[in-house]
């Protein structure tokens, strides 16, 4: 699960978690209709509809972004604009014939129109956690806000530390093999990408292969990535109270248990 959700969840559930590994990043960027004049979120007029896949997850992210960077209050059912609900492979759509002004989706949901065109990404191309950088104040040459993180329930986890270090052990050994083979991995198996056609699949290879690959190198955590990596909970306290991201007050932090390779 997201970074982001985890306290949210604990404060909601009283189930208590152990975070023990990394996945993948925050990739889901704000795109616009090719020719629009949005830049960013700030360029949208206020009060119009955008298309996203969930109240939290990316949303999440985008609430902070949002008040960090342009002082805007970003969320479903209030704030500064309309946030309409759908899957991701249906908002670009629903953007393109003008159901919504701008839409947050992951990248493989759009990947057609952004390899025509018809489609571009905002904030000058950059996804969730290469964003992040710019107002978060991190700058230890390490992505962060994860998409999804390796998490399990504490009793679960206390009891079973042998078989957590093996399991990212065996993630670890994909994550490798994928580092090294990712043209051929996304030719072989281009649905995992959501993408058919070979136009489609050789933009997917492409955009996979730079700065833009939204899996870590590592699924190992040390203190120093993880003590980075909760500061965007600070970023959470200062929400609209009718927030579904924000934190409650008495939120407490998750535990974030490093293990050695």
């Amino acid at each position: 699960m997201g970074t982001q959700e985890i306290p949210v969840l604990e404060s909601e559930t009283s189930i208590r978690t152990v975070t023990f590994g990394k996945y993948n990043f925050q990739r889901s960027p704000m795109m616009k209709r090719a020719g629009d004049p949005y830049e960013t979120l700030a360029d949208v007029p206020l009060g119009s509809n955008i298309c996203v896949s969930s109240p939290v997850s990316n949303t999440g992210f985008w609430t902070v972004a949002a008040n960090e960077l342009h002082g805007l209050d970003y969320r479903v059912g209030g704030g500064d604009f309309n946030l309409i609900v759908n899957d991701h492979f249906v908002n670009p759509v629903n953007m393109l014939r003008g159901d919504c002004e701008v839409a947050v989706v992951i990248p493989e949901a759009a990947a057609p129109y952004l390899r025509t065109g018809e489609i571009e990404l905002m904030y000058d191309g950059q996804m969730p956690f290469q964003l992040y950088r710019t107002f978060s104040g991190i700058d230890d040459g390490q992505n962060h806000v994860m998409s999804n993180l390796f998490t399990a329930t504490e009793s679960w986890y206390d009891g079973h530390p042998a078989e957590a270090a093996a399991f990212l052990q065996l993630w670890q050994t994909g994550i490798d093999l994928w580092v090294q083979n990712k043209a051929e991995i996304v030719g072989s198996y281009p649905q995992h990408f959501a993408v058919e056609s070979d136009e489609d699949i050789a933009w997917m290879i492409d955009f996979m292969a730079g700065p833009n690959d939204w899996f870590v190198d590592s699924v190992y955590m040390d203190q120093d990535w993880i003590d980075a990596e909760v500061l965007i909970y600070d970023l959470m306290t200062g929400l609209n109270p009718d927030n579904p991201n924000v934190l409650p007050a008495d939120w407490a932090m998750p535990r974030f248990d490093p293990i050695t390779p």
